[in-house]
């Protein structure tokens, strides 16, 4: 079934990296996964996902990769504090599991294949392409080809929620599109600010995005009289 070829972390006890894992407590799924797609990015000429690692993109141009001068770009901004954050935890993640996975298995997690910039492209692997296939779930997947669709406001395509019946996901049509033209999905109701440090992009017209401000209603109580 399609399921089958859907990169996820439900089955981490029976995977080839079980024993791993075994040895690795207190990670988050989202921790969990970027180390799988590490691992098989690494062992990638036996890996089940060969071919869509390789036709993966090599850079994801999100909030992991901004340089200074573009976040610079963002000062005053409130996408900087969370895009700050984000490459925060990032760094800790990487700084508690390395060197220590690469000394204790460094057949499955080498150092010279498991640096920060690789760490760094797992992570926006996951971040720009992998999305939760059934409702409600921590588990995030990534699914071959229809990870590739672009967002658009307008999108002539919907994704569906994970069917167990059927075993796979859908993109349900909701218009006809002429041949030769781009499908476009919806990435959901996101500020630009989100956009920006999940995808590395924001919406020429978005309107889901809000501006956060905070009042002091003491003060123009104050004021007012």
């Amino acid at each position: 079934p399609p399921s089958t070829v859907f990169l996820n972390t439900e089955d981490l006890a029976s995977s080839r990296f079980a024993h791993v894992f075994e040895k690795v407590k207190g990670l988050d799924e989202r921790a969990k996964f970027i180390l799988l797609v590490l691992m098989e990015y690494v062992a990638l000429e036996t890996s089940k996902w060969k071919a869509y690692l390789e036709a993966s993109p090599l850079v994801f141009e999100n909030a992991l990769t901004m340089s200074v001068e573009e976040m610079n770009i963002l000062q005053g901004s409130p996408a900087l504090d969370c895009l700050l954050e984000n490459r925060q935890g990032m760094s800790d993640i990487y700084a508690a599991l390395f060197p220590a996975l690469s000394d204790n298995f460094p057949n499955e997690l080498p150092a010279d294949k498991c640096t920060w910039e690789r760490f760094v492209w797992a992570g926006g692997m996951i971040d720009t392409r992998a999305w939760a296939t059934v409702a409600g779930s921590d588990v995030s997947s990534l699914v071959p080809v229809a990870d590739m669709l672009n967002h658009h406001i307008c999108a002539q395509g919907e994704v569906q929620r994970y069917k167990s019946e059927e075993a796979c996901v859908r993109v349900q049509l909701l218009t006809d599109v002429p041949k030769g033209h781009q499908v476009y999905v919806f990435y959901g109701a996101l500020t630009s600010a989100a956009q920006l440090i999940r995808f590395g992009f924001c919406s020429e017209e978005n309107p889901h995005d809000t501006v956060p401000f905070e009042l002091d209603l003491e003060e123009m109580t104050t004021l007012h009289h």
